[in-house]
């Protein structure tokens, strides 16, 4: 299969991509309350501050608006690196291009990861990113149909012919 990404910015990121984790946990008093919660991931934190070097370094053009973001990962496995799936990696990488090439997060309307390889023998670790206007996607025809409606908008009418009591 082949595809191609005409619009948009692209962005070669030299590093080994990480996966996104919890900080260690934390309690605190105040105010007479205990409180607890979860701190920063310093791996994290250094991954993103790593992301965002090299972003700035390719001189970004800050994308205003609705967009949409493809990434592409490959990833060098070893002795204390493991597997790591796509949505974990997309996070971290999404959560440092905040205020370099997107505005906010918020404003991503679309965006999918690809794990390109992951494997001991991947010589070259690196990132590919594109970021692009968000255009909204034509749906197929099918997709219009009455069963494709919220259910508070569909009628007894049109759907009296569905038999899986969904409707």
């Amino acid at each position: 299969m082949s595809f191609s990404i005409t619009t948009g910015r692209w962005y070669q990121l030299n590093l080994q991509p990480e996966s996104w984790e919890v900080g260690a946990a934390y309690a605190s008093r105040r105010g007479g309350a205990i409180r607890g919660g979860l701190g920063p991931s310093a791996k994290v934190e250094a991954f993103e501050a790593a992301v965002r070097e090299e972003l700035e370094s390719q001189q970004p053009t800050m994308q205003t608006g609705d967009v949409s973001i493809k990434i592409f990962l490959w990833r060098q496995l070893g002795h204390r690196i493991k597997k790591a799936d796509a949505t974990n990696m997309q996070k971290a990488i999404e959560d440092a291009m905040q205020g370099v090439v997107i505005e906010n997060d918020r404003n991503v309307r679309s965006i999918s990861t690809e794990i390109m390889e992951q494997d001991v023998d991947v010589d070259f670790p690196r990132i590919l990113v594109n970021v692009a206007p968000y255009t909204q996607t034509v749906l197929p025809s099918f997709m219009h149909e009455e069963w494709f409606r919220p259910k508070d908008t569909r009628t007894p009418e049109s759907t009296s012919h569905y038999t899986d009591g969904v409707f």
